[in-house]
Formats: structure tokens, C-alpha cells, sequence
């Protein structure tokens, strides 16, 4: 019954012994963002995994942002220079910067799922990575480095806030717990 999902680095899951979990049904769920020898990734365990991505669990606008003035301010402490960019001057407006949910007699799973389909559709990047079954063996690697070369923009949840018209507190715990930002309104 348990879940595994790896998105650390390849080699923390030994893919052989995956595979023969997966196949005594030792494990319910199987999803993968890393590979064992990316980018020449093993087809067969793709095709045993429910959910396979490319390489991009950190490939939000937001983290490759803050990334970069995690750099920036380092080189601007060792310079002994101040600062004069944040995160914040570098972020557009997300597209989908607000959601209203009425959650009277909805089940709180299906709210939760729909509010994270409106910012990220896993089931996009599982049905891209699923595309390198059909190229020939020896173009695979860069089939799989083409899709992080040019992965489409992706921000965070926390860029979306979220107003529940009936305020559950329960509900609001989970989207929080997500990263939304979650407040009452009617």
C-alpha cells in the first residue's frame, strides 16, 4: 500500500529493485521526477511508473528566480556591494493569480486537486516524458533534455490565492499546507 516518489536524484532508488516491487504489487504507486543514468533513462520503468517527469520538480519560475539572487547576493556580499534586486523584480504576475471555491458539499480531495490542475498539470509533463517510447534508442537522451531545455513557465503555488467562500478550516489546512495562500471571502 505504500507510495513512492522520488524527486532527490536517480540513484537514491535502485531501479532494478523498483521494477520488482512495482511488479509484486509491493508498492501502490510509483512517481518519478529523477532517473538513474538521465538523460538515457530507462523506458521499461517508465512504462511501469504511474507518473514520470523529466528532471523538473525544481524547474518553477519562482525557484530558478531565487536561485539566481541566491547568486547574485552572494557575489554582492563578497564584493562588499549592496544589494539592489529581490526576487519580487524579477516575478510577472502568475496566470492564474486568484481562484474562488465554494466548497459547500464538495469533497475536499477533488477541491484540492482542481485548485492545483488550475497552476500545474502533471499529467502534461507525464504525457511529454511518455513521448520518448515512440523516438528510436539513440535519440532518447536528447528527447528527454529537449523537454527541460524547454520547459514552459511554471509557478508556485504560493502565487495563488485562494478565497473559500464558506471558509472551511479543514480545507484551508490542506491548501495551505500546499502553499496557497487561503483566505475567507464570500
Amino acid at each position: 500500500g505504500c507510495v513512492l516518489i522520488n524527486a532527490s536524484r536517480g540513484d537514491v532508488v535502485d531501479g532494478r529493485a523498483l521494477k520488482a516491487a512495482v511488479k509484486s504489487k509491493r508498492l501502490k504507486a510509483v512517481v518519478l521526477d529523477v532517473w538513474e543514468n538521465e538523460p538515457n533513462i530507462e523506458t521499461e520503468l517508465l512504462e511501469m511508473v504511474d507518473i514520470g517527469t523529466p528532471h523538473i520538480a525544481g524547474y518553477s519560475l519562482d525557484g530558478k528566480i531565487a536561485g539566481l539572487i541566491m547568486i547574485y547576493k552572494a557575489a554582492c556580499e563578497y564584493f562588499s556591494l549592496k544589494p539592489q534586486f529581490d526576487v519580487d523584480d524579477f516575478l510577472p504576475e502568475p496566470a492564474v493569480s486568484r481562484i474562488l471555491i465554494d466548497s459547500a458539499g464538495g469533497r475536499q480531495q477533488k477541491i484540492v486537486r482542481d485548485a492545483v490542475r488550475n497552476i500545474y498539470r502533471i499529467d502534461k509533463d507525464d504525457a511529454n516524458l511518455r513521448g520518448i517510447l515512440v523516438e528510436e534508442p539513440d535519440k532518447r537522451g536528447e528527447f528527454f533534455d529537449g523537454l527541460r531545455k524547454n520547459y514552459p513557465v511554471r509557478r508556485e503555488f504560493k502565487n495563488t490565492k485562494i478565497i473559500l467562500k464558506d471558509g472551511k478550516s479543514a480545507l484551508a489546512d490542506k491548501l495551505n499546507g500546499i502553499g496557497f495562500k487561503v483566505e475567507s471571502g464570500k
